[in-house]
């Protein structure tokens, strides 16, 4: 048989938002793979604008004969004229220029949305442990008080069967949305972790630790 299910900790955690979008700035997967690409391209254009420049090879040779004759020495010099061929490079070095825009642009779409993603996750986090707040707090100690009231009354006469039956259902629907909100909680805070790339639990600590230090 299956054992019974851990209840989820009714704990708040510490939330910075501003700390939160540092690190998942630094740590999302698609921004990594969105600088990576704009200092690929940021390199292949370095390399093009290179070309534009004469590039000279200087080559020796020593030719050793058979016949008798003295060694000598052979030496070439190799000159690369790329004006010969500026408006091709010119070309590739605008279209290379276009994909770098377009990868940066992608870059700053990607951080924009991530800012978003940690603002709007961090709302429904804080909004969905008011809630959480509200049922244990409040909802839920007014539904067994209710409820004891209730069941005193009827051991007294003062109240019916039916009065009993609805006391405890209503304290029981106010459990159940009460253990959902918790569970809600604990899913903005798994969404939370999943933008940010760390556990939050850790980068509370984390930033408790360092205000302290100061």
């Amino acid at each position: 048989p299956l054992g019974k299910p851990a209840k989820l900790p009714l704990e708040q955690i510490p939330l910075n938002v501003s700390v939160l979008e540092k690190q998942a700035l630094a740590n999302r997967a698609e921004l990594h793979v969105a600088r990576h690409h704009v200092s690929h391209m940021e390199a292949e254009l370095a390399a093009m604008r290179a070309d534009y420049f004469p590039d000279a090879t200087l080559q020796v040779g020593r030719r050793i004969f058979t016949n008798g004759m003295d060694p000598d020495n052979i030496y070439m010099v190799k000159i690369n004229l790329p004006f010969v061929w500026a408006a091709r490079q010119g070309a590739l070095v605008k279209a290379a220029e276009e994909i770098r825009g377009h990868a940066g642009a992608e870059l700053s779409a990607m951080e924009t949305k991530t800012r978003s993603e940690v603002e709007t996750l961090h709302l429904q986090a804080e909004t969905a442990w008011h809630l959480v707040d509200f049922y244990q707090k409040s909802a839920l100690p007014l539904a067994r008080s209710s409820l004891r009231a209730t069941l005193a009354g009827y051991e007294t006469g003062q109240v019916d069967f039916w009065d009993v039956v609805d006391a405890d259902r209503n304290w029981l629907e106010f459990e159940t949305q009460s253990v959902r909100s918790v569970a809600a909680y604990w899913m903005q805070i798994a969404e939370l972790e999943r933008v940010v790339g760390q556990e939050i639990t850790t980068l509370s600590y984390e930033e408790e630790h360092s205000h302290a230090e100061k």
